[in-house]
C-alpha cells in the first residue's frame, strides 16, 4: 500500500527534529582518571550502542504499513539517544577520544538522514543499505592497569585522600594541600572543566564535585547524574523559582537526617567487612541497602523529577515515587532500573527478607536475588546521589555572599557547616581522622599534632566553633594517646575569635598570641590556675621578643607601626585571658611593660635601631620576665625538644613591614 507524501513527513518530522536539535559537545580535554575495569565495561555498552544504531537503519522496511513504519522510526530515535547518552557520559573521562567520537556520530547521523530521504522521498531502500557501517569506537584500557588509583590521581596525590573509613576526606585533600590553594586549584581546574561545570569561588565545593564524582563506585554514572541534576536546578531556577525554593527548604531541613544515614551505611559496611557469619553478613548487605535507598536517593530522585516538572512534593514512599518515575519513561527511569529492587526494601524493612545460605540468595515472597545484584543495585543508588550532590555543591556556590571574608554557620552558598569544619582541619595542616559533633562535646581525632601543629590546631578549632556553634567544648585526640592533648571551651574561642579576626585583617602570619585565651583554658585543665596564668604571660613575652628580634634594622617609622600593633595585639590577647583567670598578677605586669613599650615606640621620634630598642626599660624588664618565668611547652599535654633559654617558641613571625595586610591577602579565608 503507497503511504501518501503527507504521511511520510508526518513519519520523518520527529525523527528530523532530533537530528536538527545536535545538543553535543564534548570537552577540550578528558582528565578525568577512571578505573579500567569501569571504562572498559564502558566501552563495550558503547559498541552495543551502535550495533544497535546500525541495524534499526538497516531494518526500515516502506513495504510495512504506516503504523509499522512509525515504530521502525521511532526504534532509530531511542537506539540514536542511547549512542550519544553513551558517548556523552563518558567524554569527562580518560582516555576518552573526542575526534573519534564526533567522527561517529556524525556518520551515524547521516545514516540516519539516508532512512529519512527513502521515506519522506521514497527513495530506493538501497540507499540505506549503501551507507557506511555505525560504529563506536573509543579505547580500551590495559586490565592489569591500577583499579584503585583514580581518586589521588584526581588531586595528584601518592595516598587517596580518604578518612579512617574509607570514604573520601575533602579535608584529607587540604591537609595535603596546607597553606598551598593556589596549587590545588590548579590541580583541580583542569578536571572541573572536563566534568563540564563552571568554575565557583568556593575550592571546598570543586575538591568535593572532583572527589565525590571519581570515589563513586560508578563515575559514569555519578558524572551523568550531576548533570541531569545540574539541567533540573537550572530549568526550575528559571520557570519554577518558588518550586526550586520549596525543595532546597525540604532538602536543606533533611541534611542532618542524611549525613546521619550516610553515617550509618559507613558504619555498617565496615562491620560487614569485617564479620566471618554469611548470614551477618547478607542482612548487613540488605540493610545499607534500604537505608540508602529509602533515604539520599529516594530524596534526591523525586526533587529531580520534581525540578524537572516545575512542581514541587514532598517525596512519597519508595513504591509510589518508583511508579511515577517509571511512567515517564526518561533517564531518570531507567536509573530506578538499575538501582531499585524494591522487593529487597521491603523484605528488609518489614522483617520478610530471608537469606539462604546454602544457595547464598535473598528470598521475598516468590522472588530470589542473589548478593550481586544487590550489591550492583546499591552501588547504582550511591553514584546517583554523589553525582545530585556533586550538582548542589555546585549550585549552591553560585548564590553565595563574595563580600563574606570569614566563615560563618549560616552563609548562604556553602556546603553544610560540619564539612567546612572538616576542611579546615586540613588547611591548618592536620590529618583528621574522624570528626564527631553531634553533641555539646566534640571530638576531633587526628593522626598527629606536635608542637608547631598547636596553634593551627586552635585556629581549626576557632572556625570550628564559628561552623558549630551548638557545641559547647572540644577535646582533640591524638593517635596513641588514652586522654586528649588539647581540651578548649567556646568561651575561650570566642575571645580568640576576636583577635583572630583582627590579626587576619592586619597581619600576613598569624602572631603566636592570638590564640592565649584558649591556650590557658586548655592549659587550666591540667595547671593551677597561676602556673597557667604565668606560662601564658611567659608566650607572650616570647612573641614580642621574637618579633623583635627578628626585624630588620634600621627601625625606621613603617618598622616602629608594625611593632606597635604587635605589641597592642598581644596585649588585647592577654586582656582575654584575663576573663578566665582569677591570677592576673603576672599577666597585668607583662601587660604595663607592652604598654609602655607600645607608647615609647609610637612616638615619633622613637628609637631608630636595634640597640635603642633593646636598651628600653620596657624591653629589659620583658627580657627578664621571659628569664625568669619560663621557658614553658607550647601546651603541657604535648611534648617537645630541649630549648635552651634563647629559643623562640616560633620564629617564623618576625617583623617586616609588608607585614600588614593587603585587600588580596584577605581573600584567603573566602575559599571554604
Amino acid at each position: 500500500m503507497t503511504i501518501p507524501a503527507e504521511a511520510r513527513r508526518r513519519l520523518a518530522a520527529p525523527v528530523r527534529a532530533e537530528l536538527e536539535r545536535k545538543s553535543w559537545a564534548f570537552p577540550a580535554v578528558s582528565t578525568v582518571p577512571l578505573p579500567a575495569g569501569v571504562w572498559n565495561t564502558y566501552v563495550r555498552q558503547l559498541r552495543e550502542a551502535g550495533a544497535a544504531v546500525h541495524h534499526a537503519v538497516q531494518d526500515v522496511d516502506l513495504t510495512r504499513p504506516f503504523n509499522g513504519i512509525r515504530r521502525q522510526l521511532e526504534k532509530i530515535v531511542e537506539v540514536r539517544s542511547t549512542a550519544i547518552w553513551r558517548l556523552m557520559a563518558m567524554c569527562a573521562f580518560e582516555p576518552f577520544n573526542a575526534a573519534d567520537a564526533s567522527s561517529a556520530l556524525e556518520r551515524m547521523d547521516t545514516a540516519v538522514a539516508a532512512v529519512l530521504a527513502v521515506v519522506e522521498n521514497e527513495q530506493p531502500a538501497q540507499s540505506i543499505a549503501g551507507t557506511a557501517r555505525i560504529e563506536f569506537e573509543q579505547p580500551e584500557k590495559p586490565t592489569g592497569q591500577e583499579e584503585h588509583d583514580s581518586l589521588s590521581r584526581v588531586f595528584g596525590l601518592s595516598t587517596r585522600p580518604v578518612d579512617e573509613t574509607g570514604e573520601f576526606s575533602a579535608s584529607r585533600v587540604f591537609e595535603a594541600f596546607k597553606y598551598d590553594v593556589t596549587s590545588l586549584v590548579r590541580q583541580v581546574l583542569p578536571h572541573v572543566a572536563s566534568l563540564g561545570v563552571e568554575p565557583v569561588d568556593d575550592v571546598l565545593a570543586l575538591v568535593c564535585i572532583c572527589g565525590w564524582i571519581a570515589d563513586a563506585p560508578d563515575p559514569v554514572l555519578a558524572y551523568s547524574s550531576m548533570h541531569e541534576m545540574l539541567w533540573a536546578l537550572d530549568h526550575s531556577r528559571r520557570e519554577a523559582p518558588t518550586d526550586r525554593a520549596a525543595a532546597f527548604a525540604y532538602l536543606h531541613g533533611r541534611d542532618e537526617a542524611l549525613r546521619q544515614t550516610w553515617r550509618r551505611v559507613i558504619a555498617t559496611l565496615q562491620d560487614l567487612r569485617s564479620e566471618a557469619d554469611s548470614e551477618t553478613r547478607a542482612h548487613q548487605l540488605a540493610d545499607v541497602y534500604k537505608r540508602i535507598t529509602e533515604g539520599p536517593f529516594r530524596q534526591y530522585a523525586w526533587t529531580m523529577r520534581c525540578l524537572s516538572r516545575r512542581q514541587w512534593s514532598v517525596p512519597p514512599t519508595l513504591g509510589p515515587l518508583q511508579a511515577a518515575i517509571a511512567s515517564d519513561g526518561d533517564w531518570l527511569a531507567s536509573v530506578l532500573d538499575v538501582a531499585v529492587l524494591r522487593d529487597v526494601r521491603n523484605g528488609q524493612a518489614h522483617e520478610s527478607l530471608v537469606w539462604d545460605g546454602h544457595r547464598e540468595v535473598f528470598i521475598v515472597d516468590d522472588a530470589e536475588f542473589t548478593p550481586r545484584q544487590v550489591v550492583h543495585a546499591f552501588s547504582g543508588a550511591v553514584s546517583f546521589v554523589r553525582g545530585c550532590e556533586a550538582a548542589f555543591a555546585h549550585d549552591r556556590a553560585g548564590e553565595r555572599d563574595p563580600g563574606l571574608l570569614t566563615p560563618t554557620c549560616d552563609e548562604p552558598g556553602r556546603l553544610q557547616p560540619w564539612r567546612r569544619a572538616e576542611a579546615f582541619f586540613g588547611t591548618n595542616g592536620l590529618r583528621l581522622r574522624r570528626l564527631v559533633f553531634n553533641s555539646r562535646v566534640a571530638e576531633a581525632h587526628v593522626e598527629q599534632l606536635d608542637t608547631e601543629n598547636i596553634n593551627p590546631c586552635l585556629q581549626a578549632l576557632v572556625l570550628a566553633s564559628r561552623l558549630l556553634p551548638r557545641v559547647e567544648t572540644f577535646r582533640v585526640w591524638r593517635d596513641g594517646t588514652e586522654h586528649p592533648v588539647v581540651e578548649v571551651g567556646t568561651a575561650a574561642l570566642r575571645l580568640v575569635d576576636v583577635h583572630w579576626e583582627r590579626a587576619l585583617n592586619t597581619f600576613t602570619a598569624m602572631p603566636l598570641s592570638t590564640f592565649l585565651p584558649a591556650n590557658l583554658d586548655a592549659r587550666k585543665r591540667h595547671e593551677s590556675e597561676s602556673v597557667a596564668a604565668r606560662s601564658v604571660a611567659w608566650i607572650a613575652a616570647d612573641d614580642v621578643l621574637d618579633a623583635i628580634d627578628g626585624a630588620d634594622d634600621p627601625w625606621t617609622p613603617d618598622m616602629r607601626r608594625l611593632a606597635c600593633a604587635r605589641i597592642a595585639h598581644a596585649r588585647a590577647c592577654l586582656h582575654g585571658c584575663a576573663e578566665l583567670t582569677s591570677a592576673l598578677t603576672r599577666i597585668k605586669a607583662i601587660c604595663a611593660q607592652l604598654e609602655q613599650l607600645e607608647e615609647i615606640l609610637g612616638r615619633a621620634d622613637g628609637p631608630g635601631s636595634f640597640n635603642d630598642v633593646d636598651a628600653l626599660d620596657a624591653t629589659q624588664l620583658i627580657r627578664h620576665m621571659w628569664q625568669t618565668w619560663g621557658p614553658v611547652p607550647r601546651l603541657p599535654t604535648i611534648s617537645e625538644r630541649s630549648r635552651g633559654l634563647n629559643d623562640r617558641l616560633d620564629c617564623r613571625a618576625q617583623l617586616q613591614p609588608d607585614d600588614f595586610k593587603d585587600e588580596q591577602h584577605r581573600k584567603r579565608w573566602r575559599s571554604i
